[in-house]
């Protein structure tokens, strides 16, 4: 979670797009967050152990509010803004849960589709305005 809580850390300075394109190539690099066969254990020892459970809530959370401050600079609207930030966590997860687990090349591509959606800054809320 340090390392998780790390990278998304150095790209908060970054406009949104390039914030998610950093976390991208974190967790589709050689950096190891995308760890499809932990992603399962972990889920799976949450059903039968509380204590796990609520670890795993925790991380569910944190993961999803990082993205979704991300995503609040784009969108204005707070509901708007979570809906953005479950696509692509909700993608991660299904991509580590199916078998066999989606290779880590395919998940890249798959991001960079969803990156391809993402509006500039500004261009969203300017949108808005008009």
């Amino acid at each position: 979670m340090e390392a998780l809580d790390q990278t998304i850390d150095q790209t908060a300075p970054d406009t949104p797009k390039a914030a998610l394109a950093s976390l991208t190539a974190a967790i589709t690099g050689n950096q190891g967050f995308y760890r499809p066969e932990l992603e399962v254990a972990m889920r799976a020892w949450a059903f039968s152990d509380s204590e796990v459970r609520t670890v795993q809530q925790r991380v569910d959370q944190r993961r999803l509010e990082s993205l979704q401050s991300i995503w609040s600079r784009i969108l204005d609207d707070p509901a708007a803004a979570h809906t953005a930030a479950l696509l692509p966590y909700l993608v991660g997860i299904g991509a580590s849960l199916v078998q066999p687990p989606t290779p880590r090349d395919e998940l890249q591509r798959i991001y960079e589709l969803l990156l391809g959606l993402v509006p500039d800054e500004g261009q969203q809320k300017a949108a808005k305005k008009t």
